[in-house]
């Protein structure tokens, strides 16, 4: 049987470090935060440790996070713009927007679904063919990346075509191709 996981509403504590003191007096568990958790610009936070998903927005701009730990599914918005992080580690789900412009990023390898847009400007990775779905669109800049090879309607636009053959790989909702 699998252990229940420790949820917590975020504005409880409404600060990082507060919230690491309570949970490593309860041994640190594997938890679940409700709610939105700004941690932009925070130069204190390298990892997410324990935190396996988070029920609302988590926006990590600008902060000096590594890793997002056991982070699998975030429901709302996910910023990880201008940060060092290079791989997404668990990551499967993001339930609306994942923003990647400017950051580290090199893999996306458990990736499967981002419901909003991926945005990818600035970012160094040039593979996401793991991602089976986006629900919105997929914004990239002039270079070279490599998409899924399925035939299946996986992103409903692109923005910047990189490669001029995104209309094979991608549903696009208007007229005109990018």
């Amino acid at each position: 049987m699998t252990p229940q996981l420790f949820k917590i509403p975020y504005s409880v504590f409404n600060d990082w470090n507060l919230l690491q003191a309570f949970l490593q007096r309860r041994g640190n568990p594997d938890y679940e935060l409700v709610g939105d958790i700004d941690l932009r610009w925070q130069d204190n936070i390298t990892s997410l440790g324990n935190l396996v998903q988070v029920d609302g927005n988590l926006n990590l701009c600008g902060s000096s996070i590594k890793s997002l730990g056991k982070l699998k599914h975030v429901t709302g918005n996910l910023n990880l713009y201008k940060t060092d992080i290079t791989d997404l580690d668990e990551l499967s789900y993001v339930g609306r927007m994942l923003n990647l412009n400017s950051s580290s990023i090199e893999s996306v390898t458990n990736l499967q679904r981002v419901n909003g847009e991926l945005l990818l400007r600035d970012s160094n990775i040039t593979i996401i063919d793991n991602v089976q779905y986006i629900g919105s669109y997929l914004d990239v800049d002039r270079r070279s990346v490599t998409y899924p090879t399925t035939k299946d309607c996986w992103a409903s636009g692109l923005i910047d075509s990189p490669n001029g053959n995104a209309s094979s790989c991608f549903c696009l909702t208007s007229d005109s191709s990018p």
